[in-house]
């Protein structure tokens, strides 16, 4: 227990974030859903009891291969954990587009307000009467848990991601995300807008990412506590391609940038007018570096390329934009992993255009510059085999998406354990706290639980719950208090779940 806690700064985070899981090894209920007009919301919403609750909370929602689902309105989850999946087998995804009711106007597709698990589906933001839609997925609660997983995410105005509210766990994995935004208004081509609130957990494992107008991640406020980019594939990212705004914790690795930051940023005699970078970090405020917090950032093993024919069509008051800013740029110098970062171009099987028109006319005629050309879908985004990137992941494998390969990240890439996705601690709320806080977690059996409360030292200081308790998400509050009622004073604080079968750590502040 000593040389746990002593360790316990460094590995608070991977302990309690390990959350993503495969399959759900737990017996669920399955509901067939037929494709149509409405049938998937009315099958969500009519799945309640007389008393209004969840017929049974452990239900996934099946998709046919190859149907077409019209939503009747916005798909919404809340009080319980909403699954969606396609039918095992081959074929084409599902199609989940928004529906124009007689009379009416479409809606976006879903609006999160509990955990939310989509697998092995197309979902698009334009209408079936070909309206472009904003805000794909919102997200409008706290703490809520996100897994896409083989899933292509297609058309969107603004974010394929809007997140209104914090804490916020993302894992995408092994999914498509694509044609966001419109160069008229190149701020809004978003995959995940944080909307300045603070992120709990991102992850983006062997996802392909291309025509995004601005950015992959916009993140403007608020923490980043852990996020995880390896093994995916950007092309065509227009204003920039990450910004991490305060991560504690991060990685960005093993990836392929294809076009990245491609808009270039303007130029003045005075400066930069839009002091652009391609990956963006800003240090650590003052107020977490006295919480004992410590910012670390793993760049290495990536290939970054911009064709020179777009640098070419730019007026002569644009610039290439840098590929780091200089927080970036001083972790990778520290770290000494420059050279582990490539400049080559790849030769793609098959990928969208280049776009160039698009950037002569983004500095020059916006108003009536072209959307996206996707004339040559469905893509390709495989490459030769001689390339010098095909070997240059941390494990020997191609930089990028691996699914283009048909090959798995190697155990020595992946962070993934498999842990059931039925056992959950997640961030307490508000964080930091005064007087009392909440702490939220989500068993899968029914069984023993004990959550206790450690100060910075591992020494006990409160005992919440220790006592058999049922399958389901439990809420408890701490009021800042020992077992005996005794007021403890500000500082980092850790509340541990145990039972027979998961164990998890998390980390909260008490401030005063």
């Amino acid at each position: 227990m000593k040389y746990f806690f002593a360790n316990i700064s460094t590995l608070i985070i991977i302990v309690s974030l390990c959350f993503f899981a495969a399959d759900n090894v737990f017996a669920q209920r399955t509901v067939e859903v037929p494709q149509g007009f409405g049938t998937l919301n009315e099958a969500i919403d009519s799945d309640t009891t007389e008393a209004g609750d969840r017929v049974d909370p452990n239900t996934v929602y099946v998709l046919e291969r190859g149907g077409t689902y019209i939503l009747n309105g916005t798909i919404q989850n809340r009080g319980f954990h909403l699954r969606i999946e396609a039918e095992p087998g081959d074929g084409p995804r599902p199609v989940l587009r928004p529906g124009v009711p007689d009379g009416g106007s479409s809606s976006h597709p879903f609006r999160v307000r509990d955990d939310l698990t989509l697998r092995g589906l197309y979902v698009t933001n334009r209408d079936e009467l070909d309206g472009l839609l904003t805000r794909m997925l919102r997200v409008s609660a706290d703490s809520v848990r996100i897994v896409i997983d083989d899933c292509h995410l297609d058309e969107e105005g603004q974010a394929a991601f809007r997140l209104d509210n914090p804490y916020n766990r993302i894992f995408i994995t092994n999914s498509i995300i694509s044609n966001i935004g419109l160069p008229i208004s190149p701020d809004n081509g978003r995959g995940i807008d944080d909307r300045g609130n603070s992120i709990d957990t991102l992850v983006m494992e062997n996802n392909t990412f291309y025509n995004l107008t601005s950015r992959v991640l916009r993140k403007t406020a608020g923490t980043l506590n852990y996020a995880r980019i390896n093994h995916n594939t950007f092309f065509n990212i227009g204003q920039m391609i990450f910004t991490f705004d305060e991560v504690i914790e991060g990685s960005f690795t093993n990836n392929n940038v294809f076009n990245g930051a491609f808009s270039g940023r303007e130029t003045n005699p005075e400066g930069f007018t839009a002091n652009f970078t391609g990956i963006e970090v800003k240090e650590l405020g003052q107020d977490l570096i006295d919480q004992g917090y410590t910012q670390t950032l793993d760049i290495r093993n990536n290939n970054f390329y911009l064709d020179p024919d777009i640098v070419d069509v730019y007026p002569d008051t644009i610039e290439v934009t840098p590929i780091f800013n200089d927080v970036a740029q001083s972790f990778i110098d520290a770290a000494g992993t420059g050279d582990t970062i490539l400049e080559e171009a790849v030769e793609f099987e098959n990928s969208p255009p280049s776009e160039l028109t698009m950037v002569d006319m983004w500095w020059g005629d916006r108003p009536n510059a072209p959307g996206w050309d996707n004339s040559g879908a469905p893509f390709d985004f495989a490459y030769e085999t001689t390339a010098e990137s095909y070997t240059a992941s941390t494990a020997g494998q191609p930089l990028g998406a691996l699914k283009w390969f048909d090959m798995v990240v190697s155990v020595n890439d992946n962070w993934t354990p498999h842990i059931a996705e039925e056992y959950e601690l997640y961030s307490n709320y508000p964080n930091p706290f005064n007087p009392e806080t909440t702490i939220r977690y989500q068993i899968g059996n029914r069984e023993h639980v004990s959550l206790i409360i450690y100060n910075a030292l591992g020494q006990r200081v409160a005992t919440l719950v220790d006592d058999i308790q049922e399958v389901g998400v439990h809420n408890v509050r701490w009021n800042g208090m020992t077992d005996s009622g005794r007021i403890l004073p500000s500082g980092v604080y850790l509340y541990q779940l145990q039972t027979d079968s998961f164990s998890a750590t998390r980390k909260m502040i008490m401030l005063k």
